[in-house]
């Protein structure tokens, strides 16, 4: 089934309503606020870890009353003294081509399966899923640390408190929903504590605990701060890092790469940026490969979308189309078909008048009758396969 145009469902949608305030997203423009106190530069309120190279990650501000200020002694995922420091401006990025990131991109909307629901079954207040014991910072899923209970009684109020590595708190009160249960988020970025966290979920029968620990990066990651600060640690000393922007236009499912910086890790493999474009979307390129995105809801999705296609060997004209996620019917001439799926034998669904933009899915092109395939759509009127090309003659164009 393709997913073209697919929205969340409707659960998915209130599922992501009803726990936004929660998720560790990290908005550009605006200040997150994970569950767990953290550190940002320029304020150094904790000595730097005496390990070279440990990073920092480190969640929100608590909202207990009273917030404890992190033992001196304890460690916290800050960069070394002497980390080198570079500040990512709009005005300074690069609009020279790129041949392995798109120049542009469809949003892969879809939806996910959610955080699952409760046993209707059980009646002893119980964890659901599975529980993390370690927390490797950078390796988290964009929602962080979830930590799911069921079995209460309808509409409890429960208490969730997560209690830190420097002993203070963050108590949430929650009431329980039966299909739902109750889950607490927690987010972790640059300038964390590392250390032994404690989750106690308590209600009127039942007290439940868990712990899990948190540790520094054992490889390459990306770790995030507010206002834009971004740290990358455990890279090769020297190592080509790019920045890589892309845009995200209003009321459109569209990514256009704004443009590119290149940076080097120190010689301690590590790197601070100050990321001040506002970029919707951001991705770090190793020379590799490798791939480090931010830790958010666009990020989950796009995966390694960015990347341009693979066009199969084919007869025709050579493809223009591999990078862009905008092209057009070719002006002057007749309306291009729409097909089912590729070859000149698949059911007509349709045509696209010559001078129509179309957009470009992220379905590799298949190559059938001699033709160079893609599956497009225009504006949502109709969406299918249409050819690129035939011979030496062009039917689509980028319009980028």
């Amino acid at each position: 089934m393709k997913l073209k145009f697919k929205l969340f469902s409707g659960l998915t949608v209130l599922l992501l309503l009803s726990l936004g305030c929660n998720l560790p997203f990290s908005n550009i423009g605006q200040t997150p606020t994970p569950l767990i106190p953290t550190a940002f530069p320029p304020t150094r309120s904790v000595p730097f870890p005496t390990q070279p190279g440990v990073p920092s990650v480190t969640p929100a501000a608590p909202v207990s009353p009273t917030p404890v200020s992190p033992t001196p002694t304890l460690p916290v995922l800050l960069e070394p003294p002497g980390t080198a420091t570079e500040t990512v401006t709009l005005a300074s990025l690069l609009n020279t081509p790129l041949t392995d990131v798109r120049r542009s991109l469809i949003y892969p909307v879809g939806g996910f399966e959610g955080f699952g629901s409760c046993d209707p079954a059980l009646t002893t207040p119980a964890f659901q899923g599975d529980l993390p014991g370690e927390v490797e910072l950078g390796s988290l899923p964009f929602y962080g640390v979830t930590v799911s209970s069921c079995g209460w009684q309808r509409d409890e109020t429960i208490t969730m408190t997560l209690t830190q590595p420097d002993g203070s708190t963050k108590v949430e009160t929650l009431t329980f929903d039966p299909d739902m249960g109750v889950t607490g988020f927690y987010s972790f970025g640059y300038g964390a504590l590392l250390g032994r966290y404690t989750v106690t979920v308590s209600g009127r029968a039942a007290t439940l605990t868990h712990s899990f620990t948190v540790v520094a990066p054992r490889r390459a990651a990306l770790l995030e701060g507010r206002d834009g600060w971004i740290y990358l640690t455990g890279f090769v000393p020297g190592q080509r890092l790019r920045f890589v922007a892309f845009d995200n236009p209003p009321n459109s499912m569209l990514l256009v790469r704004l443009g590119w910086r290149e940076f080097f890790a120190d010689s301690r493999g590590n790197l601070l940026l100050q990321d001040t474009t506002y970029a919707d979307y951001v991705v770090i390129l190793t020379d590799d490969g490798q791939y480090y995105r931010r830790n958010d809801l666009l990020s989950f999705f796009i995966s390694d979308a960015f990347r341009p296609a693979v066009v199969p060997p084919c007869a025709g004209p050579s493809s223009r189309l591999a990078d862009v996620a905008q092209a057009r019917v070719v002006p002057g001439g007749g309306p291009n078909n729409v097909r089912q799926s590729p070859g000149l034998r698949s059911p007509l669904l349709g045509q696209v008048p010559a001078g129509q933009k179309v957009m470009i899915f992220s379905d590799p092109p298949v190559c059938a009758d001699n033709m160079l395939w893609w599956y497009i759509g225009d504006m949502g009127n109709i969406s299918g396969w249409t050819s690129e090309g035939q011979g030496s003659t062009y039917w689509l164009e980028p319009t980028e």
